[in-house]
C-alpha cells in the first residue's frame, strides 16, 4: 500500500478506497482491414480516440460506456 493511502486510512478510517483497475482487454475493435500504425486520443474528449491503418482507413471510436462508468465510479 502506498504511503499516501496509509495516511488517508489513518485520518479517515471509515473511508473505503477503490482497488486499482487491472490491465485487461476492454474491447476488440475490428474495423480495420490492414495493420493499424497510429492511434491518438482526442484532445477535446478523453473518451474518444482515432486509429489509422496502412490502407488509409481512419476510424473514430469511443471507450464503451460501461467501462467509462467502471473507471469513474
Amino acid at each position: 500500500m502506498h504511503a499516501v493511502s496509509l495516511v488517508i486510512k489513518r485520518l479517515y478510517p471509515s473511508c473505503r478506497m477503490k482497488e486499482p483497475l487491472k490491465d485487461t482487454v476492454v474491447q476488440v475493435f475490428e474495423e480495420h482491414e490492414d495493420s493499424v500504425y497510429a492511434v491518438e486520443w482526442s484532445s477535446t474528449d478523453p473518451w474518444v480516440f482515432a486509429s489509422l491503418s496502412y490502407d488509409g482507413r481512419l476510424v473514430i471510436n469511443h471507450v464503451p460506456r460501461t467501462e467509462k462508468y467502471r473507471i469513474l465510479l
